[in-house]
């Protein structure tokens, strides 16, 4: 009625939506039981719950409104408040209907946003709120289906995604021979010698897999390049389970691929197969020895890079998309006893100069500022995950050191960012950006200029001045 009254919301509007919905409800009392139970509301109510307990449910929020859309993010994060820090798996988002800002969708489907029509224009600009849930379902479509599609009120379509995997089924695997083909990516991004920054693909039968095509042509004839240079054969008859892709670039490796190992690693803990990990530094390595060191298989990026792998008896895992991936890390890390390591005010930075041209001046100031100034690369993982969800007052640079957040950050952050990069094209959305819009909604972004010297022009990667006093004013007004 307030909404109504501040002409915000239309009392029309709003009276023929809750019409629809009753004329769906009246038409849902004459179904059978065997129709109830094909009915989309009482699917995804039924999954909902089925699947609470494989940490793969997203409720949304998604709301139609131009002048209210942070309604939705805000609903969001109440929920979240209240479910958190329970033993729950499920995690809240909120939306809005035309511009989707969360890694719902991996490709192009999020990249294009929701089907806007001049109808969603109108219905903005009235206001509304749609729920959906996103959750993977028991039966298959076509066999390989893993989620119902369907609409609560008729009168609007749901946004659906149809590539999650089905965590909850028992899973027929087949164990073959392969191959691990890497080659060097950029050689900056590498922290030390022993871990370059590398990808790897697990060729079967002579056919390797990617998520999309952008990339495809790229991939194949550095595959191709890469097979036909004069390496060391290491032929191993170890039981391995293999994922289809690797990298040891940080940034994709937590984006990509963490979640799926940590998930792998607690579905197959007794077998005696072990699971083959690329680490991208030795924190990372020290982690899976401190938690899974029966249950892995270790090989360095030097390592597999300058030898070509053949696995005799290996079982190739599927892939999962970023969307799922990330939410298994964040499942996982949020539910360790983070409550320890509590520091007010920290700043997360790879003290890199080729980052931040003036990031000398930056630590100096924040440090006065009694800002703990932290690089990753000092902290053991659960250590740092600590001080990421414990913090109150948290500054970030952008780039792949944001990714640490994914794993345990559920209170808002800044970020120094560059206001050039907000509008890169879909192929760099889908190579990186679509990690930040994971938590989009936790983000308070700070736009720096680009330095004009010394620059990077690759994606995401632009080098940034911190205009220092403007922070300064910015973190005052947070007292």
């Amino acid at each position: 009625m307030a909404l109504t009254a501040l002409a915000i919301a239309d009392e029309n509007h709003a009276l023929t939506v809750y019409r629809q919905a009753v004329s769906d409800y009246n038409n849902l009392q004459s179904l059978s039981p065997a129709n109830l139970r094909q009915y989309a509301p009482y699917q995804f109510a039924a999954t909902q719950i089925r699947f609470a307990k494989t940490g793969q449910n997203v409720s949304v929020f998604t709301m139609f409104s131009k002048k209210l859309k942070s309604l939705s993010v805000w609903l969001a994060q109440q929920f979240n408040a209240g479910v958190g820090n329970s033993k729950l798996p499920i995690w809240f988002s909120g939306e809005w209907a035309s511009d989707h800002r969360h890694a719902t969708s991996q490709g192009h489907a999020q990249a294009k946003g929701f089907g806007y029509t001049p109808q969603i224009e109108r219905d903005e600009d009235r206001g509304f709120i749609a729920m959906n849930f996103f959750s993977p379902q028991g039966r298959f479509r076509n066999g390989k289906g893993v989620l119902i599609h369907g609409d609560a009120n008729s009168q609007y379509k749901g946004y659906h995604v149809d590539y999650l995997l089905d965590l909850d089924r028992e899973w027929k695997l087949k164990s073959n021979k392969i191959e691990v083909i890497s080659y060097q990516g950029d050689p900056s991004q590498s922290f030390g010698n022993d871990y370059p920054v590398i990808e790897s693909w697990i060729a079967q039968n002579n056919i390797s897999f990617t998520v999309n095509n952008y990339f495809r042509e790229t991939q194949y004839k550095k595959i191709i390049k890469e097979k036909n240079k004069n390496k060391n054969i290491n032929e191993l008859n170890e039981k391995v389970y293999v994922l289809p892709y690797y990298t040891s670039h940080f940034g994709h490796f937590v984006g990509d691929i963490l979640g799926s190992i940590l998930y792998y690693l607690l579905k197959f803990n007794k077998e005696k197969r072990k699971l083959l990990i690329i680490c991208p530094s030795d924190n990372w390595k020290n982690f899976f020895l401190d938690n899974f060191k029966e249950q892995i298989y270790l090989i360095s990026p030097k390592e597999i890079l300058e030898n070509r792998y053949f696995f005799n008896d290996a079982v190739v895992l599927p892939r999962m998309s970023t969307f799922q991936n990330l939410q298994l890390s964040r499942n996982y890390f949020l539910s360790q006893n983070l409550n320890k390591n509590f520091c007010k005010k920290i700043f997360l930075t790879t003290e890199r100069s080729d980052r931040i041209s003036n990031i000398d001046e930056l630590i100096k100031k924040l440090s006065d500022l009694d800002f703990k100034i932290i690089n990753p690369t000092d902290y053991n993982i659960i250590d740092l995950c600590n001080y990421i969800k414990n913090s109150e007052i948290l500054i970030c640079e952008k780039a792949s050191i944001m990714n640490n957040l994914l794993l345990a950050r559920d209170k808002k952050f800044y970020l120094l960012s560059s206001e050039e990069e907000k509008n890169l094209n879909h192929k760099f959305f889908i190579g990186a950006g679509i990690y930040k819009t994971f938590i989009f909604n936790l983000i308070n972004e700070i736009y720096c200029p680009k330095d004009p010297e010394n620059q990077n022009d690759k994606p995401y990667k632009n080098r940034i001045k911190v205009d220092i006093n403007k922070l300064k004013n910015i973190l005052e007004e947070k007292k």
